[in-house]
């Protein structure tokens, strides 16, 4: 690496943004062929973690502070060697270097408030620099910022080159006054060929003077120096050149240069790697000094200073094989589980709507079906203000997409940066929803369960009730999450959505009997999580009700002469018929009631009390599969497709 600028420029489409993904490693899509090296050195697995990278557009998470972004990626991307107070002392460095010491506990804001496009354009090159890289790629830090805005920019990465910070950064059509504190360019032409690679010059007499060389007009001091070149090669559309610059460039005499340079890295490379002494501890000889392997010796990286002109000492690279994380699982999962703790904290809009949700729900089932009676009449209510549950499940499912695809990009690029790995961020997003989804089924089931008179009596079917709502609602939100996991964006997943919904409540089970199926749709039933999460609430609520019917309620019949009601439907109910009559020892108007008890009703869908432990062992093994199936997908989607 050049301790320079070393700009990439060229004409729209010509492939910057490409070639420096490929060239920092983010390029996930395509096929990357050639030789790629870090002092003399081939790429080891901790690359994209030792050197930072400045995408074009600044994603962070809006509820976060401007310290507590830069201390999080500090501490999970720098060595573990690293003492909290040395590596918090460098943030609060960095934090002047960008001259945001005033803004360091301003939250970071979504553009519409909180920092300026400029503030963050300088957090996300901070959130790189207190990971203190050997390079520095910036994918177009100007783009989306005004004229001053830019200059800024630049003049604060001309500050790091000065200090002895590697850069490479691509550019399109700077100003003339921005192309100056650059010092070498990689111009590239219409399909990413290459035009002219090396130094700008004073006043762009370097460069200019090549083109010159080759039967270009020359560039008068009132021009734009990027402006003439990209008028000189022919750039966009319309833009025509009578000299075919790429193969121009090949035999110029700066191509050889520049081959001949390679050549030297490449036997530099192969005489280290034939040389053992030098992947070991021990004395090192005058070319091992002069070309150390990166993050192999205890080497000197190149100076930096903050804005009073002090040296910023450099950590000592540790010893031994690399790494391509720098903390473990469990600091990883700390680290990650207290920072979404800290963005729910701070999203009132969103746990809000949960918890109004299940209030809301809560208050629906409690007031429409308030008081419930013991007629049959009254079972029917029952079961539907059970049902009604269902309906919170499925608000849960719609609000946790939102919020887990936003998440998911943000995590993408933190996985890009090598912050932290797919394992613990997927666990802590399942981690940090449980205890307001418990917040949430407790309040409903506070404003439901007595008010509806679901109460049995049985203080330990009460708590059954509860627990089992409460993990319904992990199984739903799990449930949500898992859609979001296998789906690209938002739109796909709420196509997908409904589909899965649909089937989940017409085969519960209890809409429709399962003896009503047809016959090929009976394994759905089977396999239908809220079957199981139905028949233990229901079979629970039911368990001890005695049912009382009204005269309205009441089936009435005559018995032939001669025998009273009791008599007249003796061997009906001696065949396993439910219900009793009102008025056994009566001679006429017999009253029968359809159920006596509550199993009596549960019971003509197949469902038995008994089974109420199996079934709340099921839901939660489909809410512990749901993790899997998300925990997969995260696998499978973890990078960006660039």
């Amino acid at each position: 690496a050049v301790v320079s600028t070393q700009s990439t420029g060229g004409e729209s489409g010509a492939g910057k943004t490409t070639l420096l993904d490929v060239l920092a490693k983010r390029k996930t899509q395509g096929t990357v062929e050639g030789t790629m090296l870090l002092n003399g050195f081939p790429l080891r697995i901790d690359f994209e973690r030792i050197t930072g990278y400045v995408e074009q557009m600044d994603v962070h998470n809006q509820y976060l502070t401007v310290r507590e972004s830069l201390r999080f990626v500090a501490k999970l991307r720098r060595e573990p060697e690293v003492s909290d107070e040395e590596r918090e002392g460098y943030v609060e460095q960095v934090i002047q270097m960008m001259e945001m010491k005033d803004l360091a506990e301003a939250q970071i804001g979504d553009g519409f408030w909180g920092l300026s496009t400029e503030e963050r354009r300088r957090l996300s090159i901070g959130m790189e620099l207190v990971t203190k890289p050997q390079i520095l790629f910036l994918d177009e830090p100007t783009s989306g910022l005004d004229s001053q805005s830019s200059y800024n920019i630049i003049k604060f990465l001309r500050k790091l080159a000065d200090a002895g910070m590697p850069l490479v950064c691509t550019i399109h059509q700077p100003s003339s006054i921005l192309f100056e504190y650059f010092d070498r360019i990689l111009l590239l032409g219409r399909g990413g060929k290459t035009v002219y690679f090396g130094d700008i010059g004073e006043n762009s007499r370097t460069i200019s003077a090549y083109f010159e060389r080759y039967g270009a007009r020359g560039c008068t001091d009132e021009e734009n120096p990027a402006e003439y070149i990209l008028e000189v090669i022919g750039a966009g559309s319309s833009g025509k050149s009578k000299q075919d610059w790429p193969t121009l460039w090949k035999q110029s005499q700066e191509y050889h240069e520049v081959r001949r340079e390679i050549e030297h890295q490449t036997r530099s490379e192969n005489d280290q790697n034939a040389n053992p002494k030098h992947h070991f501890k021990g004395k090192k000889n005058k070319q091992d000094q002069q070309n150390p392997p990166s993050q192999r010796t205890k080497d000197k990286q190149p100076a930096q200073f903050d804005e009073q002109g002090n040296e910023i000492v450099p950590d000592q690279q540790p010893q031994g094989p690399p790494r391509k994380f720098a903390q473990s699982f469990w600091v990883q999962l700390k680290e990650v589980y207290f920072l979404l703790n800290t963005i729910f904290w701070r999203n009132p809009p969103y746990n809000a709507g949960r918890i109004f949700q299940a209030l809301s729900v809560g208050l629906i089932i409690g007031f429409s079906c308030f008081n419930l009676g013991n007629s049959t009449a009254h079972l029917e209510i029952r079961v539907l203000a059970v049902f009604f549950v269902l309906i919170l499940g499925i608000q849960l499912i719609a609000a946790a997409l939102p919020q887990f695809l936003v998440l998911r990009e943000l995590f993408r690029r933190a996985y890009a940066a090598r912050i932290y790995s797919w394992g613990p961020f997927s666990l802590g997003l399942i981690l940090v929803e449980l205890p307001y989804l418990l917040v949430a089924g407790s309040l409903a089931v506070i404003c439901s369960y007595w008010s509806a008179n679901l109460d049995a009596g049985n203080s330990l079917d009460t708590f059954f009730f509860w627990l089992a709502f409460v993990f319904f609602l992990y199984y739903c939100h799990s449930f949500g999450q898992a859609i979001g996991a296998a789906s690209p964006n938002l739109s796909v997943a709420l196509l997908i959505l409904p589909i899965f919904i649909t089937l989940l409540f017409l085969f519960a089970g209890a809409v429709v009997p399962p003896t009503s199926y047809p016959h090929f749709w009976h394994w759905v039933y089977q396999v239908d999580p809220f079957h199981y999460f139905l028949e233990s609430i229901i079979t629970t609520v039911f368990h001890d009700l005695q049912v009382h019917c009204d005269q309205r309620d009441l089936i009435r019949f005559n018995p032939p002469p001669g025998q009273t009601c009791g008599q007249y439907t003796q061997a009906f109910f001696s065949s396993g018929n439910t219900g009793y009559i009102d008025n056994p020892t009566d001679t006429a108007n017999c009253g029968y009631c359809q159920y006596a008890n509550g199993p009596q009703f549960y019971e003509q869908f197949g469902w038995k009390y008994e089974h109420r432990l199996r079934n709340f062992c099921f839901l939660n093994a489909y809410w512990f599969f749901n993790i899997c199936i998300e925990k997969l997908f995260f696998y499978f989607f973890k990078k960006q497709k660039r």
